[in-house]
């Protein structure tokens, strides 16, 4: 038996071939010819093919659009990640071979994809664009932190003082999400939101976090508030806590 063996190699075709001694029937002094035959095709390490990944139809420019990606050859999962403008690469949560985004704020926004294995990852995709017409969202500032959390980990703390739903979306090294419901007995502020955070029966939700740099996103579910986004750098073994409230000008 041959096989062909290319150890700096990282992708291998390789051809196994059985070689068979044959001595030609009635013939006992003809000497053995050696016959070849073709045994298994495979590619070693079996990494994932590279996704490509869709142009984005998003020919409204609002926020509203999905980025899809063929499905590729040994992939058992993907990783989806964002720019926004000319800032750095972002891991986004998703899930299958496409995403939806829902109230992205203005600005211009890239997207890449790479297929994952138990051996590794794929190249990267193609790079397709898209982008969100507006003004530019209002900022969300990193909020305080205390000592807490963990096991290197981060929490983050979110108490809803504001009479919507709230959703936040984390991009970064562990993206996630968060939604807090609405708070019953709450308000919008006229002018000036409150001096101290309220506490007292506000819908209080946490979510746990690898450390590192985050763009987030702040939506609720009344169409006439603009999204909120903030770039947010989050050390390990804190707790960040956030109070949200509307303040109409």
């Amino acid at each position: 038996m041959r096989v062909c063996r290319f150890p700096q190699t990282r992708f291998l075709l390789c051809l196994v071939l059985l070689c068979l001694i044959a001595a030609p029937a009635g013939s006992a002094s003809s000497p053995p010819a050696p016959v070849c035959l073709p045994l298994v095709l495979s590619i070693y390490p079996p990494l994932p093919e590279a996704p490509v990944l869709a142009a984005i139809d998003n020919a409204d420019a609002d926020g509203d659009y999905t980025v899809a990606w063929s499905a590729s050859a040994r992939a058992e999962s993907y990783e989806l990640q964002e720019r926004v403008g000319d800032g750095e690469w972002l891991g986004v949560a998703s899930e299958g071979t496409e995403r939806a985004f829902d109230k992205r704020p203005a600005g211009q926004y890239a997207y890449r994809v790479r297929a994952r294995n138990a051996w590794g990852d794929s190249a990267w995709s193609n790079v397709e664009s898209t982008v969100v017409a507006g003004q530019a969202p209002p900022v969300i500032p990193v909020p305080p932190s205390r000592p807490g959390g963990g096991e290197g980990k981060v929490l983050v703390r979110v108490i809803n003082d504001c009479p919507y739903a709230l959703r936040l979306e984390f991009t970064g090294p562990d993206p996630g999400e968060l939604v807090v419901p609405k708070c019953d007995t709450c308000k919008v502020y006229s002018l000036i939101g409150p001096i101290f955070c309220p506490t007292e029966g506000r819908p209080v939700e946490e979510l746990e976090l690898e450390p590192g740099t985050y763009r987030v996103y702040a939506t609720v579910d009344d169409p006439s508030i603009r999204p909120y986004a903030g770039g947010w750098e989050l050390a390990a073994d804190k707790i960040y806590t956030q109070c949200f409230f509307i303040v109409r000008r």
